[in-house]
């Protein structure tokens, strides 16, 4: 396990992106929870305000939001519609239907780059199953066929847990993993502010949010690894004294090697493949999960020159972007200038005008 002088350092496994290294005023804590759920390891620590109910709630919640959102859940709501495409309307949560709502939304923004009905092509490339293949460029045309979040048919109904959602053709399917993990995380923040809770740190298998303030208002510092390493040792450090959420999409959380060639699992609806943005990763650091789940994912795949041009003049708000490159290159916001440094001696960062 790499540490940090002066640090408590939560260094995750390999598949995940981001390192959060609290400062070791940790003595008191009474123990963080983990659990496997959303098909990820997540944990939360609330340090000294810990208790048994508190994680009872919070884990509770989160165990409900899988069996609402999973796809691999037969009795999920996700599963219910993929079962009823292009046949009839599926009620739904009120939570799903929400999340189903902002991802279109996202959708909107991004041109379709984020797209929740990617099911079928996620299904056919079956990276992070066991079931990896590279398909044929038939089988991709045809997945990609299939894949159009203008075909989701929304109702709204004001009464509880009645809301509808149909997909427009058989064969189509949704997919919320660019988006789910961020709204849980909100979820569980919600829910610490309904305790008053004064700071927690909340992991999601990556998914990286600082609840509130640390008991000696220091900053929050999460590390961010270079792709291009196989070292825990982090590229970049993020600071900050406000809570924020910090969500990363990047080429080596999921993937498989095939000829030589590696395919990870940020699929571009557009070609049906893996993207090539060229970048190693990309980092939002925003205020809603929620929303750095689904621009983390729109960013990788616009690559910066792509989102500063576009999401700068959004109405989408977040804090900043950070880009890692090959050759241990970051391009980050500007407006991130004052709180992000680089880790890693060799490491290099620009920062863009917008």
């Amino acid at each position: 396990m790499f540490r940090v002088p002066n640090f408590c350092a939560g260094i995750k496994p390999a598949f995940v992106i981001l390192a959060v290294m609290l400062v070791c005023s940790c003595s008191k804590k009474t123990g963080a929870r983990t659990e496997q759920i959303l098909g990820t390891v997540c944990t939360v620590d609330a340090f000294e305000n810990g208790t048994k109910d508190l994680y009872g709630e919070l884990f509770s919640r989160l165990k409900e939001i899988d069996a609402r959102f999973s796809a691999n859940s037969a009795s999920s709501d996700i599963s219910r519609i993929n079962s009823a495409a292009g046949k009839k309307a599926v009620a739904v949560h009120d939570d799903v239907y929400f999340v189903i709502e902002s991802a279109v939304k996202y959708a909107s923004v991004s041109g379709g780059l984020f797209d929740p009905t990617i099911g079928p092509l996620v299904k056919l490339w079956g990276i992070g199953t066991g079931h990896e293949k590279v398909p044929s460029q038939n089988e991709i045309e045809t997945a990609v066929a299939k894949v159009d979040y203008k075909k989701i048919r929304l109702n709204k109904n004001e009464k509880k847990d009645s809301s509808t959602v149909m997909l427009a053709e058989e064969g189509m399917a949704l997919d919320l993993g660019g988006i789910a993990k961020g709204y849980a995380a909100d979820e569980l923040a919600r829910i610490l502010s309904e305790h008053n809770i004064p700071g927690a740190i909340i992991d999601l298998g990556g998914n990286i949010y600082a609840f509130g303030n640390k008991s000696d208002y220091s900053p929050w510092r999460i590390g961010i690894k270079n792709p291009d390493r196989t070292s825990d040792i982090p590229a970049l450090l993020y600071e900050t004294k406000t809570p924020a959420t910090v969500v990363t999409s990047g080429v080596y959380e999921r993937f498989f090697i095939k000829n030589d060639v590696r395919y990870h699992h940020i699929l571009n609806p557009r070609t049906g493949r893996p993207s090539q943005s060229g970048i190693l990763s990309s980092t939002i650091i925003a205020s809603s999960s929620m929303a750095a789940d689904a621009l983390s994912t729109i960013s990788f795949l616009m690559g910066q020159n792509e989102f500063f041009r576009r999401m700068g003049t959004s109405s989408v708000e977040f804090e900043g972007v950070i880009f890692i490159l090959p050759d241990n290159r970051a391009v980050a916001s500007r407006s991130l200038k004052k709180k992000l440094s680089a880790y890693d001696s060799e490491f290099r960062i620009s920062f863009a005008d917008k």
